[in-house]
């Protein structure tokens, strides 16, 4: 099937199933929107076999009714077409679980959050970036074989509480690994990854 991007934001979204859940009888509820947005080089034998960009978007649910918890994961873009029946169906197994006893109940309020930034611009957000950095590594790699990988993350996250609490954050990543092989006995293997490039 076909499905139309969603109209709404991520945040509206979050908002949304928020309200929707406590319709249904949640006593507390809270969904966290994701983002994504991963570019991926992958390389084999020294040369780029595959670039792929994939855009995702998803939402994490969690919700209480008396002692009773659950969380799940739900697509924001298949879901916009069943969300009604994929909330009633959550709410429903909800109901059904025994009591948690350690669970005291969401946080009230509004909060202030200290500002970390672990978003980094210079994060490549194009092809030819990403490739001329590949291309560097593997120049640099003379006579030995090469293959791994070299990818980048941007996430935007909304948070939205039954509760008051709401907070946005913004941010990268940066996945880079790489194996060489010399010669049959002789191989190395490295892995770097962060928040900055």
């Amino acid at each position: 099937a076909k499905y139309k991007k969603s109209e709404k934001s991520m945040q509206e979204e979050c908002v949304t199933v928020v309200e929707k859940l406590k319709k249904l009888g949640a006593d507390n509820a809270i969904a966290t929107g994701y983002s994504y947005l991963q570019r991926q080089i992958k390389f084999a034998n020294s040369k780029t076999v595959r670039k792929s960009i994939e855009q995702r978007r998803e939402i994490h649910l969690f919700a209480s009714v008396g002692k009773k918890i659950a969380e799940t994961r739900i697509d924001a873009e298949v879901s916009q077409y069943n969300l009604d029946a994929t909330l009633e169906k959550f709410i429903s197994l909800v109901k059904k679980l025994p009591d948690n006893s350690d669970f005291e109940e969401v946080a009230n309020g509004k909060f202030t959050y200290p500002v970390i930034n672990s978003f980094d611009e210079k994060i490549p957000t194009g092809d030819e970036q990403s490739v001329d950095i590949v291309t560097n590594v593997l120049d640099s790699c003379n006579d030995v074989k090469a293959g791994g990988m070299f990818e980048t993350n941007e996430c935007d996250v909304y948070l939205v509480s039954s509760n008051g609490p709401v907070a946005m954050h913004k941010s990268t990543s940066v996945y880079f690994s790489i194996r060489c092989l010399a010669e049959q006995n002789a191989s190395g293997h490295k892995v770097g990854a962060g928040a900055f490039l």
